[in-house]
């Protein structure tokens, strides 16, 4: 029988593979043929047998293998998608920036339309408190008082015993500065005597008066926190102008006791005599409260200040203790309280020469006659003007300072160690206003509210820069100041509402209209008094334009400048429904003077309303008791402090003698001391070479004022020709800008008037109750006088103008040459100088009563329309921590209290 081999099929070509693919584990699996040892042998070449799975393959070694090139598209297209997909990213988180920017949402509709996620109920999540994001506000009543004006801020007490608290407010009238004579207190106010100045109670309910206490002077200060006669009525202690200290019957506004006037010899010159009292505990031991004042004097040329506790009950001296003669004290002493029950006071002082300092003295020690103070800080520029504030910034239970020094520093300081905590600095400023206090970010620290005016010096002001800093580190919480080119005081509250971060800060901003943001430098034209300048409608001079006042309310989240919850062209008409009988008084009083002064123009200038502490009174009858016996230069009370007397240049309009000051002729001599052959076109304060020892250059350097001049030209027929042309091309530019331009000392709101800074308001329980809302209302005051139109500014383009003309011309000027130069220079712009000069008889006569407004204004939360059902926002707190000036109880004491 033939041998049967099996036909073993032969591996195709894909299904070989070389010996070295394979390893030695694949030549292990085979197919068995399922027999035994003794079947059928199979040969060596026939005798493998299928294996039961390809086997695998070996590396390659490295040496070997060989990479395949990828194509450059295979790599670029990744990269192309990704920077498409980055392009579509950016295209669309700039479209959603755009859309927000152009459609605002509120961010709680964006918070309710994407809700997080919780496991809790949905009441849960819209049962929470939201911010406080605007005020509405209404007004409540106004009540306009012609003829008074007021420097005063505004005080409370309940005077008829209705349970709402009155309104006490101090006030002037535009005699003031002319103590006046009999016939005028006949002719303004019925024969009323005095009539320069008062207080008067309105009744908080309606505005309506309910007594008015007249005094010889206006009134700067009024302090009503304790009853000294027990009628269980809050009495008034008020200081003014002329050494006015007086305590006031709450109850009916009589004279409860006044300090009497001192003696003096007939030949000394006073000054100044100014008081500032504030209410003290019980010292004497009568169980009533009792006054500590201080009192500064200037006779002659000699300056000194003391400290005096009075008795509250009876009017008399417990203690006088001598401060310096050297440094003068503006400020009532503040007192601040220790852990352990001591009571410290405050001395702030300082100098004309911006000096002064910081001091402290124990309680024990004054009362003792020990006099060694404590000095926190003294020097050059580290005087103080404004009464520091109490803020305890540091948590510990005690007040801390915070002081505003006259070189423009806020200086923050320990009021348990009195080591310096902060300070806070703008250079080439002043602070003119009390810093406001209250919580503007999250953290339980209160913050400050600061306000810096840029320039020389009262009363120029460039413009302000406004910020809050941060209680904790002194540093600014915006990003960039609020600016104002008005320039005003801010007045300022703050109103505090429940939480940490939520109140609201109350204060005043003046702006040009549509001049917000300028810097631009002027200065007035030399020989322009003091009064002239603080009276001047800046806004109309520099730019054309109308003064605006705002009140502002800015919070966290409203951000700067905030809220505007007044604007006084809203209420121009309201403000001045009595300018028509305005007009005819002083219609009157102009016949009157006409007719007593024919061939005497004799006259006396009007009051200052100035935004430092105010400024005395003249009349020709005390003429020679405010009169430099030296020079013959009119001295006011006030103002020889703030501005330092110039008697190196007597022949100057800075140094008035007594006649060019009261009344104005043209003569020559007076033409020629208005523009002396050394007049400083560089110094944009000319009229005070060394005010507050400033240099201010309007891009001018020192040695630029005085040029060189070329060769000096003889021909007196060409030089009288230039000049005629010079008179020619003036009036032409007049003409013809007259129609287009106001831009001079004159101005249509001179029949009117223009707002002027108020004093601070306060904050009082609503009137109007609402069951779902705390509400609460502002009571403030604004006023208006005419504005001075003697006032005339010189820009950089004047000044650019002057001294381009007068390189022109060859050799020395004469002072008819150089009033031509600058009448010309004036008349590029509009401004016609000839009535200019004109005007000045006008001012000598002219009586600036001015026009007030008293406002109560209802505050209250208003809630984001778009709550969801559940929630609600914050209330506006019944506990206020500054809702006067200087707090509470005007001692400059912010209290604070636990927030919800």
């Amino acid at each position: 029988m033939p041998s049967i081999h099996p036909i073993i099929p032969r591996l195709s070509v894909r299904d070989s593979y070389d010996d070295d693919d394979l390893t030695d584990m694949d030549d292990e699996v085979f197919i068995r043929d399922g027999k035994s040892d003794g079947g059928i042998k199979i040969n060596d070449d026939c005798g493998v047998k299928r294996p039961l799975m390809p086997p695998r393959r070996k590396l390659k070694s490295s040496g070997n293998f060989q990479h395949d090139k990828l194509p450059l598209r295979s790599l670029l297209i990744p990269v192309c998608y990704g920077a498409t997909a980055l392009i579509i990213s950016l295209g669309l988180i700039l479209l959603c920036i755009l859309t927000v920017n152009i459609f605002s949402v509120p961010f709680n509709m964006l918070k309710n339309l994407f809700p997080s996620k919780t496991s809790g109920p949905i009441m849960n999540l819209t049962n929470e408190i939201l911010p406080c994001t605007s005020l509405s506000s209404s007004i409540v009543w106004t009540r306009t008082l012609s003829k008074l004006t007021s420097e005063a801020p505004l005080r409370s007490i309940d005077v008829n015993n209705d349970g709402v608290d009155d309104i006490i407010l101090g006030f002037s009238t535009g005699l003031d500065a002319l103590d006046a004579p009999e016939f005028l207190c006949k002719l303004y106010f019925d024969g009323q005597e005095p009539c320069l100045g008062g207080v008067m109670a309105l009744n908080g309910k309606t505005g309506d008066t309910l007594w008015t206490h007249w005094t010889d002077h206006a009134i700067f200060s009024i302090d009503c926190a304790l009853d000294i006669t027990k009628d269980d009525i809050k009495d008034c202690i008020i200081t003014g102008r002329g050494g006015i200290l007086h305590a006031i019957n709450g109850n009916d506004g009589t004279i409860v006791w006044a300090v009497p006037l001192k003696d003096y010899p007939l030949l000394n010159q006073i000054i100044l005599n100014v008081y500032d009292a504030r209410f003290m505990h019980d010292i004497d031991g009568d169980s009533i409260g009792d006054i500590i004042v201080s009192h500064t004097t200037q006779i002659d040329n000699l300056r000194s200040s003391e400290i005096i506790l009075l008795s509250g009950k009876l009017g008399t001296t417990i203690k006088v203790v001598e401060f310096s003669k050297s440094e003068q004290l503006f400020i009532a002493p503040q007192t601040l309280i220790h852990p352990d029950g001591e009571i410290i006071y405050l001395l702030a002082s300082s100098t004309p020469e911006q000096s002064g300092g910081l001091y402290i003295i124990p309680q024990s020690d004054l009362l003792y006659g020990n006099t060694e103070l404590r000095t926190l800080q003294h020097g050059k520029g580290k005087g103080v003007l404004l009464p520091p504030i109490m803020v305890d910034i540091t948590l510990d239970g005690t007040e801390d300072i915070i002081v505003s020094s006259l070189d423009s520093t806020i200086i923050a300081y320990n009021g348990l160690t009195f080591d310096p905590i902060w300070n806070y600095t703008v250079t080439d400023s002043e602070i003119i206003s009390i810093p406001i206090p209250g919580y503007y970010n999250d953290d339980n620290v209160p913050d400050i509210m600061v306000k810096h005016q840029i320039g020389p010096g009262f009363p120029v002001y460039y413009y302000s820069l406004s910020t809050i800093l941060d209680g904790k580190t002194g540093k600014p919480l915006f990003d960039k100041p609020i600016k104002d080119s008005g320039n005003g005081q801010m007045s300022g509250l703050s109103l505090s509402v429940d939480g940490y971060g939520n109140d609201w800060f109350l204060y005043w901003s003046a702006n040009c209209l549509d001049h917000d943001n300028v810097d631009e430098k002027y200065r007035f034209l030399k020989g322009q008094t003091l009064i002239s300048q603080s009276r001047a409608n800046l806004c109309k001079l520099r730019f054309n334009a109308t003064l605006s006042t705002k009140l502002f309310a800015m919070s966290q989240h409203v951000g700067p400048p905030g809220q505007s919850i007044y604007n006084s062209l809203n209420y121009r008409a309201l403000e001045l429904n009595n300018s028509i009988g305005m007009k005819k008084l002083t219609g009157k009083y102009l016949n009157v003077v006409s007719n007593d002064n024919e061939g005497d123009n004799t006259m006396v200038n009007g009051p200052i309303v100035a935004q430092h502490p105010p400024t005395p009174g003249v009349s020709q009858k005390n003429l020679h008791n405010f009169l430099n016996q030296e020079n013959g230069q009119l001295v006011d009370e006030q103002g020889d402090y703030f501005i330092k007397k110039n008697n190196e240049k007597k022949d100057t309009i800075g140094s008035l003698n007594l006649n060019n000051d009261l009344s104005y002729t043209a003569s020559n001599k007076q033409i020629s001391n208005e523009f002396p052959s050394d007049m400083e076109w560089n110094n944009p304060n000319a009229w005070d070479d060394n005010q507050m020892d400033k240099q201010y250059d309007m891009a001018y350097s020192e040695r630029d004022a005085d040029f060189e001049s070329p060769p000096r030209m003889e021909d007196n027929e060409t030089r009288n020709k230039l000049f005629g042309e010079i008179r020619k091309k003036r009036n032409n530019n007049v003409n013809n800008k007259k129609n287009n331009n106001n831009n001079g000392y004159y101005n249509e709101d001179a029949e009117t008037g223009i707002p002027r800074q108020p004093p601070t308001g306060l904050l009082l329980p609503s009137l109007l109750k609402n069951n779902n809302r705390v509400s609460i209302d502002f009571i403030f005051t604004t006023y208006w006088l005419p504005p001075s139109e003697i006032s005339l500014v010189l820009l950089q383009q004047d000044l650019d103008c002057i001294q381009m003309k007068e390189k022109k011309i060859f050799g020395k000027l004469n002072l008819y040459e150089r009033e031509d130069i600058i009448a010309e220079c004036l008349a590029e712009r509009g401004v016609n100088y000839k009535l200019y000069k004109d005007g000045l008889d006008r001012e000598n006569v002219k009586i600036p009563l001015g026009q007030m407004t008293i406002y109560r204004m209802k505050l209250e939360c208003a809630c984001p329309d778009d709550m969801l059902p559940g929630q609600t926002c914050k209330n506006i707190s019944v506990h206020q921590s500054w809702p006067a000036h200087l707090g509470q109880h005007g001692d400059g004491d912010f209290q604070s209290f636990i927030k919800n």
